[in-house]
């Protein structure tokens, strides 16, 4: 609603449902193996509010909300039917933010607000933004904010079945899935630095940042050694022999040996203390009346500066001060965009580069995209291909070319790699209508 110069609204929302996995039925190699269905029920509620104001120089703005989650989960193993009660977890936050204008060059903008979620405690938020443009061509930004507190939903699933793991043979790795951690007290200390230079058709913008947070939660793969024995039903080592008797199927790895201390449980921990950095350049560069090129580079480094002791178990592949595992540390893109007018096309090219230690665990690799768009009377027609050359497809995951990173307790661990997508076809024709209305013409 709009009342007078201030404008103010209200949101609300109870998302709920229900998901899961039913293999009760499942058969390997044409024989029934141990029926399992999980069923896991979710509810939600979110409320929230606000308002802004403008008055001379000063805009400001109010902003409230609430969340809470909750649910349960019920897994039944073998005719034994295990059901968790998912632990209620609740955030909220009060903030208020004032942009003043403070004369046609700079403007700052000052932020405070109270942030609680459960486990997480309270924290007081406090953010500081200026902007300056000291000529018409430039604009510096500049931001820095303190406090943290925001935690995830942690849910309290068990172990996943044996049967559900995911089994590679070439490098003797068992995958599993585990509870989550709940969330600890946190903090967080982030800085920005962005200039952008505006010239005749083009700009050309940096952007530098820090990120240091503390007591964080991050989705990693820990070694189930360094799993406390009390969270398995019947204890780890019962666990583990089931894993191994999978393992053992002749439809499965065989005769290949079973590797414990490459077992690792995929599951959200809290309490690390992590450090995000890098910089990003983009552009738009006019290389002719007709033709424009956006070029991006970017570097972004991600590591963490303490080691949660379950990570320091023999196999474990996380230490301090390293890259994390699947953060690319460098991407790189080009964009060649140019019009014909006079046959009404727009052609456009582009390539991409990722380096190594990417989310597909392959080796760094550019791929081209390549698109057309025919304007007429008609509508719109756009014609785009993407991955023009096929670059590092395949129908099935393989090791070529992937560098092994080394362990705890010696030796090396190599992830199994993702295919890219195929090549790629796609054609869109967007069609404009008019519709008559009794109060005129309408025009899609």
């Amino acid at each position: 609603s709009l009342i007078g110069n201030v404008e103010a609204g209200v949101y609300a929302g109870t998302p709920f449902g229900r998901y899961g996995q039913d293999a009760s039925a499942r058969i390997v190699d044409g024989t029934p193996m141990t029926p399992y269905v999980s069923t896991t029920n979710y509810r939600d509620f979110n409320i929230g509010t606000y308002a802004s104001v403008t008055a001379k120089r000063h805009t400001d703005s109010f902003n409230s909300f609430f969340s809470e989650q909750g649910g349960t989960s019920t897994q039944t193993y073998n005719s034994n039917v295990l059901t968790i009660p998912q632990p209620v977890t609740r955030m909220s936050e009060i903030a208020v933010h004032d942009h003043v204008k403070s004369n046609d060059r700079l403007a700052l903008t000052h932020g405070l607000s109270l942030v609680s979620g459960t486990d997480a405690g309270s924290a007081l938020v406090a953010s500081e933004t200026a902007d300056w443009q000291p000529a018409k061509a430039d604009v510096f930004e500049a931001s820095l904010s303190l406090g943290s507190a925001q935690p995830s939903y942690a849910g309290l699933a068990p172990f996943s079945d044996p049967l559900s793991a995911d089994f590679d043979c070439f490098n003797g790795s068992t995958y599993v899935d585990g509870p989550a951690d709940r969330a600890v007290k946190q903090s967080s200390v982030n800085y920005t630095f962005s200039w952008q230079r505006t010239f005749r058709g083009g700009n050309v913008k940096v952007d530098l940042f820090r990120e240091n947070d503390g007591g964080q939660q991050l989705r990693v793969a820990l070694p189930i050694a360094g799993e406390t024995s009390t969270l398995f039903p019947n204890g780890e080592p019962a666990y583990l022999a089931q894993l191994q008797s999978v393992w053992s199927l002749p439809t499965v790895c065989g005769s290949i040996p079973f590797q414990p201390k490459h077992v690792y449980v995929s599951k959200s921990v809290s309490g690390l203390d992590e450090i995000n950095q890098g910089f990003d350049i983009s552009g738009r560069v006019p290389l002719g009346r007709n033709v424009v090129a956006l070029p991006t580079y970017a570097v972004g480094s991600t590591y963490l500066t303490t080691i949660d002791p379950r990570l320091e178990f023999p196999g474990s592949y996380y230490a301090t001060g390293i890259q994390l595992p699947h953060k690319p540390l460098r991407t790189a893109g080009l964009t060649i965009d140019g019009i014909l007018p006079k046959a009404r096309l727009e052609l456009l090219g582009n390539a991409q580069f990722t380096s190594i230690n990417n989310p597909g665990n392959l080796p760094a690799f550019t791929t081209y995209n390549a698109g057309v768009v025919f304007l007429s009377d008609t509508g719109t027609i756009t014609l785009t291909e993407s991955n023009v050359f096929g670059t590092r497809t395949g129908l099935f995951t393989r090791y070529q070319g992937v560098d092994p990173m080394p362990v705890v307790g010696g030796g090396t661990f190599s992830f199994a790699t993702t295919p890219l997508p195929p090549r790629q076809w796609t054609i869109t024709w967007n069609i404009p209508w008019h519709q008559q209305s009794a109060h005129g013409r309408l025009r899609r």
